[in-house]
């Protein structure tokens, strides 16, 4: 059993190092760019919230473990936001920031906010004997957690439909590939986040 924790150590130490590698490659091959800023800040939350949600499935203290999970909810919410952020900016190096993108900045400041209170998760209503949490009470902070992470995944989507259909064929050559590899990470999140733990 040892084993198979240490192997499981071992697989997400490597995915979250290389992804973190590749988020630095990719900004130090300019600095400038916007696109690549977004890419690196997309691969760092990424990272840490990979991190934390594998420590918050592992045995231990109750109220440490549901820290756990609200710190990772917290860079759920910047991770989806920069994966928005990452498909509205690409390719380009610069981009104007409207009154809109400001406003959602906002909304998802506060929402990452709100996931580190008693407002999303008010406490915990069941564990097992080893200490893992099998139920957390839910607070009503916890639909808009939902609103905005759905909201910021259909914008992001949305964004990279849109360049691959408006623009010339070079541009739609590069988003495929963004497509593709943005549905495979989120539905493999959505198999072993939602629907295998329920």
């Amino acid at each position: 059993m040892q084993l198979f924790q240490n192997l499981d150590l071992l697989s997400v130490g490597i995915v979250i190092s290389s992804i973190v590698i590749l988020g630095i490659t990719v900004l130090f091959s300019n600095v400038r760019s916007l696109t690549n800023r977004s890419f690196f800040f997309l691969a760092l939350f990424a990272a840490l919230w990979s991190g934390f949600n594998y420590f918050s499935y592992q045995p231990g203290a109750p109220e440490i473990i549901l820290w756990l999970i609200k710190i990772a909810l917290f860079f759920a919410v910047w991770f989806v936001y920069y994966f928005y952020r990452f498909a509205h900016v690409f390719p380009n190096e610069t981009v104007e920031n409207s009154k809109n993108t400001k406003r959602l900045f906002g909304v998802v400041t506060f929402t990452s906010l709100i996931t580190l209170t008693p407002l999303v998760f008010m406490g915990i209503s069941e564990t097992s004997s080893t200490g893992q949490i099998l139920k957390l009470e839910n607070g009503f902070g916890i639909i808009l957690f939902g609103v905005v992470i759905v909201y910021l995944l259909l914008l992001g989507f949305a964004d990279i439909f849109k360049k691959m259909y408006d623009k010339d064929s070079v541009e739609r050559k590069q988003s495929l590939p963004i497509l593709v590899g943005a549905l495979i990470t989120f539905t493999l999140i959505l198999i072993f986040n939602f629907i295998f733990p329920a």
